[in-house]
């Protein structure tokens, strides 16, 4: 399993392009913005025994399907926002 971008690369790169023109942004090197995004979405279906040894979860579980898209919103605002749009979220694996 592996994840694509092809058109939502496009779409995204005018985004993040929008975004640092309205100095809403910051500047971020695109590709590694990109690579690290892909490498997020990819590891926990790629490493489902890892996310199970270390998280005590499964990738298919809406638990953690729920928190794991929510520390990506966060890795993406702390990347990209000049100021915070959120000020506190919920972390993903409470011990």
């Amino acid at each position: 399993m592996t994840v694509y971008f092809s058109k939502e690369r496009y779409y995204i790169e005018q985004m993040i392009r929008q975004g640092q023109m309205k100095q809403e942004f910051k500047k971020v090197s695109f590709t590694m913005f990109m690579t690290q995004l892909k490498g997020m979405m990819n590891m926990p279906f790629l490493y489902p025994q890892y996310i199970s040894e270390v998280l005590h979860s499964f990738p298919s579980e809406t638990f953690f399907l729920e928190m794991y898209t929510k520390e990506i919103e966060q890795w993406m605002e702390q990347t990209l926002c000049i100021t915070n749009m959120y000020y506190e979220w919920p972390r993903a694996v409470h011990m």
